[in-house]
């Protein structure tokens, strides 16, 4: 009972251990691929372009959505901007400043932290025989808090200068003519109007969740906006509010408040939260967009790969009939000819990931971009994909390569 037990035990060693081990499979793949020289090369290549392709098309939209949203946020994610317009067929209906009183908005709703109407018009601004075509704004009080804005020089307007003709002038408007920049205590004509800088802007630089930008523009107290325009009519309020209750319920108790205001006028609450979740969700389109460009890249790869080892089995029939005829399993010549492709796909994708995140370094450096990432879903995306590529097409070749009949490989000349 012995003996046959140790024979089976035997068999089904011999049975385990039968074929190259993979060690062997391995040089012996590398050997193969030193054998087709420039064709391994040009094979390699296109593997490598598709996985440079998807790494920096990645990475580069990765920072460009993490730009745009921070961005947005920096101009100020806790903003509320609601336009005042006259409704369709009506004519000078609208808010007038003596109808809008902050405090009284802030007491009824009490998760804004400040708000201030403003009125904008255009303008030209004389002086000494120099005409600026310049945006006028009158602000009910709260402006420099809520856009965050900073002086050069000067002051502010206060409340004590509600009905006087003093003037805050952005950085663009004071340095409109280099050789004679306006500076506080200058006089500027607006209208038929004497005004007074006290105050000059730092440069702030456009922010697109407001209507305007500062550095073009004039500011005037609300109340004397009626010495520019003839009928001046609120245009917008800004609100900054505090951020422990969803945005979307405090849009809509704005847009009821005003309604209660005034009839007759067309209100907009413009939410800079839904515009940052917007801007986001077309990122991740872009980035899809940008994935499937750099996957056709790889597509092309992995044809290469495939027409290489097509030549390949082609131009060793009689090595495999000879491995066939000697005892060589149809599976040990598949793993032999896959093991060929994964390499060449393996240092392709090596090669790309590398060629790829320099190329991500070199777009972020003339982009100015303040960050440079790399993300690692990246690199296992382009790497994943790269070798999914090369077992792919390398399959149909390992398959034909391991169904050739020994016999006709050997009398093949």
């Amino acid at each position: 009972m012995l003996i046959p037990d140790s024979f089976s035990f035997f068999k089904k060693t011999q049975r385990r251990c039968y074929g190259p081990s993979f060690t062997r499979v391995f040089y012996s793949a590398i050997d193969s691929i030193r054998y087709l020289g420039r064709r391994a090369i040009l094979a390699f290549a296109g593997i490598a372009v598709g996985s440079a392709a998807v790494t920096a098309l990645i990475n580069v939209g990765n920072m460009a959505q993490l730009e745009a949203v921070s961005v947005f946020k920096g101009m100020g994610s806790d903003l509320i901007v609601v336009n005042l317009q006259p409704s369709p067929g009506q004519i000078a209906i609208g808010l007038l400043p003596r109808e809008f009183d902050a405090a009284t908005l802030l007491s009824s709703l009490p998760e804004i932290k400040t708000a201030t109407g403003i009125i904008f018009t255009s303008s030209e601004v004389r002086r000494r025989g120099n005409v600026i075509s310049s945006l006028i704004i009158g602000d009910s009080g709260s402006l420099p808090n809520i856009m965050r804005l900073s002086l050069a020089e000067g002051r502010f307007l206060g409340r004590s200068d509600a009905d006087s003709t003093y003037a805050v002038v952005g950085n663009n408007v004071a340095k409109n003519n280099e050789k004679d920049s306006l500076k506080t205590g200058d006089k500027i004509f607006i209208g038929n109007y004497v005004y007074e800088i006290v105050g000059v802007l730092s440069r702030h630089g456009e922010n697109l969740l407001f209507p305007f930008n500062p550095d073009d523009a004039v500011i005037l107290p609300i109340d004397g906006m009626k010495r520019v325009m003839p009928v001046p009519l609120i245009s917008s309020v800004l609100i900054r509010y505090k951020s422990s209750r969803p945005v979307s319920i405090l849009a809509d108790k704005l847009h009821e408040y005003f309604s209660a205001q005034k009839s007759g006028i067309s209100i907009n609450v413009q939410i800079p939260e839904t515009l940052i979740d917007g801007m986001t969700q077309q990122s991740r389109l872009f980035n899809w967009l940008l994935i499937c460009i750099g996957g056709v890249s790889m597509l092309a790869g992995g044809i290469g790969i495939m027409n290489v080892m097509l030549m390949n089995v082609s131009e060793r029939k009689k090595e495999i009939g000879l491995r066939l005829a000697i005892g060589a399993r149809p599976k040990d010549i598949t793993i032999q000819f896959l093991m060929e492709s994964v390499i060449l796909s393996a240092f392709g994708t090596a090669a790309g990931c590398m060629v790829g995140i320099v190329g991500a370094a070199i777009f972020f450096y003339f982009s100015g971009w303040p960050d440079f990432t790399i993300t690692l879903s990246s690199l296992l995306l382009a790497a994943g994909s790269s070798l999914a590529t090369g077992l792919f097409f390398g399959l149909y070749p390992a398959v034909s390569a391991a169904h050739i009949e020994p016999v006709k490989a050997l009398n093949d000349v």
